[in-house]
């Protein structure tokens, strides 16, 4: 197993916490974004997490992909 993946998995049951206390600042880059998203665009996310930008955003727009190294 390489070095990134072992960090993740050491990481991960500490991930889901550390994201809740930044849901606020999630939240404001959402609200930054938004006008930014058209009806008619398609969206590649790389590297998304677990979706905080992706679940509140991807209504804005024709089609939002989002992916992830270990999803």
């Amino acid at each position: 197993m390489d070095d990134n993946k072992q960090f993740w998995e050491r990481f991960s049951r500490h991930y889901a916490g550390f994201m809740r206390r930044s849901q606020t600042t999630y939240q404001q880059i959402c609200k930054a974004m938004r006008p930014f998203l058209k009806r008619d665009m398609d969206v590649l996310e790389l590297a998304c997490g677990t979706g905080q930008l992706s679940v509140p955003l991807s209504p804005c727009v024709r089609s939002w992909e989002a992916t992830d190294l270990f999803s």
